[in-house]
């Protein structure tokens, strides 16, 4: 199978890194298909170093996935000259590999330089069929991200908003297979797709999820009116996550009277804004911002120390840190959204207010820190949700579908 990713390699040619946790689907995958390629931008930058604050790059050399997978490096091109000067060259090695290959799965993301959407053109043009992979509403979010900024950075979110649409429904449309993470995707993708599946990316394996004796113990800890609401959120410090949002809640809730403790692990670009709006609230003894974490282990057991993962996500898009509260036995609390709603739907794991409502959140939290049956209640549904998640289950899934839609 091919596989083209918006996932950047690091390092050099000889040496490559990648995403610590995407380099566990690349195992996944590898193990349904005899042979794996793996296109994917070379970023510049140093490979032991993060992106955006959020992710860990380990060396593909000792992954254990040089016998089985295949790496092709591709130029960073995100500059509309840099794209167009490397066109040609990528368009030729894109289609001897789409030529040479049994399946065909392409991560698209955005159009000037994401090699993965330039694949499914060339792909449709060869008259292949292949798959279609997506975890955001692209176009939705480059709009949602502009609100309060300037007339010029509107502007620009207008235009590339209305370019992405057309060029990614257009892919869609042409896809013989469409696997999209989440609720919100689905919702956005599925009626321009022939054959549209709703899909978890899920990289938590079986052994992930809190075990029985840990999980009584939490209930019986949040049970304890004396005890304070512990509250999580494992992610990026971006505008899609409104970490400010989720910092005024916390402080909404506080100022009602509820006892709790806070954390917000991760980092990124709005971490200096939220630090300070926790001085300004007075919240420095109620919230900890943990900064990046790298080793997954210490995320996992704080998820599973935690008594809700509390959010503030502004964006259609479907982040696996609340599939990794569930597993973790720890309900969703947070902005209302169509992959949100999906995930409490079955077992009523969690409670949503409407997005950017912050006030309505803060009050959610108060009531959860009084109303401890309700939490317990809420916990349960969510340790019930959890089972429903694993690596192998869903790459084992998604690896069918390829086999049948998106193959010679």
């Amino acid at each position: 199978m091919l596989l083209v990713l918006p996932t950047p390699f690091r390092g050099r040619q000889d040496d490559l890194w990648f995403e610590t946790q995407a380099t566990n689907g690349l195992r996944r995958w590898a193990s349904h298909f005899p042979e794996l390629r793996v296109a994917a931008v070379l970023e510049p930058g140093d490979p032991e170093g993060t992106s955006g604050g959020a992710s860990r790059f380990s060396r593909l050399a000792s992954s254990g996935l040089r016998e089985s997978v295949r790496f092709y490096p591709l130029p960073w091109a995100y500059r509309p000259w840099a794209f167009a000067r490397h066109l040609r060259q990528v368009d030729q090695q894109l289609l001897r590999l789409i030529e040479s290959s049994a399946h065909l799965q392409f991560a698209i993301s955005w159009h000037i330089g994401d090699w993965a959407s330039r694949a499914a053109v060339l792909a449709g043009r060869q008259g292949r069929r292949y798959a279609v992979h997506t975890d955001l509403v692209d176009h939705q979010v480059v709009l949602e991200q502009s609100r309060g900024s300037g007339w010029m950075r509107r502007s620009k979110a207008y235009a590339d908003s209305i370019v992405l649409k057309r060029y990614h429904l257009g892919i869609i449309r042409r896809s013989s297979l469409g696997l999209f993470h989440g609720a919100s995707c689905f919702e956005a993708y599925a009626g321009s797709c022939r054959e549209p599946h709703l899909v978890h990316n899920v990289h938590t394996s079986p052994e992930d999820r809190i075990d029985a004796q840990r999980f009584d113990m939490k209930c019986l800890r949040q049970r304890d009116s004396a005890e304070p609401l512990r509250v999580i959120y494992s992610g990026r410090m971006a505008e899609a996550k409104a970490p400010l949002d989720w910092v005024r809640a916390v402080g909404h809730a506080r100022d009602l009277g509820a006892t709790l403790n806070a954390r917000w692990l991760g980092d990124g670009d709005l971490y200096h804004p939220t630090q300070q709006l926790v001085k300004d609230l007075g919240l420095e003894a109620v919230v900890d911002l943990a900064g990046y974490v790298s080793d997954r282990s210490v995320v996992l057991n704080a998820l599973r120390d935690a008594d809700v993962m509390a959010f503030c996500h502004i964006t259609p898009e479907s982040p696996r840190c609340l599939l990794e509260a569930l597993i973790s036995g720890t309900p969703l609390v947070g902005y209302s959204g169509a992959y949100a709603q999906d995930l409490v739907s079955g077992h009523g794991g969690g409670s949503l207010v409407p997005v950017r409502d912050w006030r309505a959140l803060g009050v959610l939290l108060y009531e959860l820190s009084h109303q401890r049956d309700r939490l317990t209640g809420l916990a349960r549904g969510a340790y019930e949700s959890g089972e429903e998640f694993s690596d192998e289950a869903v790459f084992a899934h998604r690896s069918g579908l390829v086999r049948r839609f998106a193959g010679q």
